[in-house]
Order: structure tokens, then C-alpha cells, then sequence
């Protein structure tokens, strides 16, 4: 007895079918690709943020660090501590080119270029270039310093007490930052003693 076989015929996409195919991967590849630049944009501005914020973060650095390592001079040296709303000059343990933990004279400045109209803040170092910080247009800057009183003033020394040469902290007002910078100095205010300025000092010139 012969076996039949039978085949069922295979039915093929309609033409509303491979449409509607068409179409709806022409959605998918849309979403995708808005999604994708999407993120490429967000990816974008997160980049530039974080480096705007890393480059803050350096600005700040640099000028707080100096400051926080203010050091008193001796009493009778070249270079205590003196400051004004433009200017500071003095030591530093903590310098921006010379060896961290050695005394270094340096000093900071706002200049304020009137043909400009902009203000440049400059660093010192002895023995080393001068750095340009930071600019920003206009003439606001200026320091202030903290007594130990709790109050602020516009110079340095204010006082004639050899114990106090320094601030207890240093405030930067100016167009760079949308606040002020206070930087509290972590030194001591006072200078140890040298052998030649105690009652048992050796007299040399008899």
C-alpha cells in the first residue's frame, strides 16, 4: 500500500505585514538613536562639569595653601608677617615651588589693571618666577585678617604684641570666586625662642 505524503503549503508576509514591520523598526532605530544622543549630551556636560570643577578645586588649592602655612618671623627679622587689602608678605611653610616645611618668604598681590578692567592675583616666592593665579574682571579683591579678638580687619599687624605676628585666619574677597575664601592658618603664632634672645644669650663682644 503506497504511503502518501502530503505537504502543507508555507504562507508568506503579507505586504500590510512587512509595512508594519518596516515601520516599527524604523521607530525602534529612532528611539534608539535619540536615546544615544541623548546621552552622549548628558555624558558631554557631566565631562565639563566635573573638569570646570576639577579646575576650582586646583584654583582653590594653590591659594589657600600658602596662606594656611603662614609663619612668624623673629622679632627682629625682615620677614613678619604684614598685610594689607591688596597685599600680603611673609613666611610660609608651605610654599607653592620651594621645600614644603621650610620657612619661605613669599608674598600675594591684587593688581588691578585700570586700562583693562581686570584684576590679576600674583605669587611671590623667593628665589622662584612669579605665578599669575587667578584674573577676573573689575576691581573687587582684597584680604582681610581675623585677631584673636574675633575681629576682622583690612591690615596686619594691628597690634604691637610679638606673640600675635600673625592672623588666626586670612579672608580673599574677589571676582573669581562667588564667596569668600577663608583660610584659617593651621602655624603657630609664635616664633621659638633663639639662644640669643634670652637672658642667657652669650655675649660675644666682650
Amino acid at each position: 500500500m503506497t504511503k502518501i505524503v502530503s505537504f502543507k503549503k508555507t504562507r508568506g508576509f503579507t505586504l500590510l505585514e512587512v509595512i508594519v514591520t518596516l515601520v516599527i523598526a524604523s521607530l525602534i532605530s529612532v528611539i534608539l538613536m535619540q536615546s544615544m544622543s541623548t546621552m552622549l549630551n548628558m555624558r558631554h556636560k557631566f565631562s565639563k562639569g566635573l573638569i570646570d570643577l576639577e579646575k576650582v578645586s586646583i584654583q582653590k588649592s594653590i591659594i589657600t595653601t600658602p596662606i594656611s602655612g603662614i609663619f612668624p618671623d623673629y622679632n627682629d627679622g625682615d620677614n613678619r608677617f604684614k598685610g594689607s587689602s591688596s597685599s600680603i608678605r611673609g613666611l610660609t611653610l608651605y610654599p607653592l615651588q620651594g621645600t614644603t616645611g621650610a620657612p619661605t618668604a613669599f608674598g600675594i598681590d591684587i593688581i588691578y589693571d585700570s586700562t583693562l578692567g581686570r584684576s590679576t592675583l600674583i605669587y611671590k616666592e623667593h628665589g622662584f618666577e612669579t605665578l599669575e593665579i587667578a584674573r577676573w574682571n573689575g576691581n573687587e579683591g582684597s584680604f582681610e585678617y581675623l585677631g584673636i579678638n574675633g575681629r576682622w580687619s583690612k591690615r596686619w599687624p594691628i597690634g604691637n604684641d610679638p606673640n600675635t605676628q600673625t592672623p588666626r585666619s586670612v579672608k580673599l574677597n574677589s571676582g573669581a570666586i562667588e564667596s569668600s575664601y577663608v583660610i584659617r592658618i593651621v602655624t603657630t603664632s609664635d616664633r621659638s625662642g633663639r639662644l640669643q634672645d634670652s637672658p642667657f644669650r652669650l655675649d660675644t663682644k666682650k
